[in-house]
């Protein structure tokens, strides 16, 4: 469980859908938080990845619980 976090407008959407898709969508709805099931094999095994791509508002009432739910985190910013 991997969940991508930043600030809204940073890009976590484009760089979860080019990593899982490996094409680039020029627009996302900044409201929606959405869960990406991708399988992968790693060291000969296959994998389930469960990737959360947030939506970067603070305000979020979910912002807590993303923080448990993950054994992993991506943090996304713009320089």
């Amino acid at each position: 469980k991997i969940c991508v976090m930043g600030h809204p407008g940073v890009g976590k959407s484009a760089l979860v859908v080019r990593f899982l898709t490996n094409r680039f969508i020029w627009e996302y709805d900044p409201t929606l938080e959405r869960t990406y099931r991708h399988q992968t094999v790693l060291d000969e095994e296959t994998t389930l990845m469960e990737i959360l791509d947030t939506t970067g508002y603070d305000e979020s009432i979910h912002h807590e619980g993303n923080v448990r739910w993950a054994d992993g985190y991506v943090l996304v910013f713009a320089i």
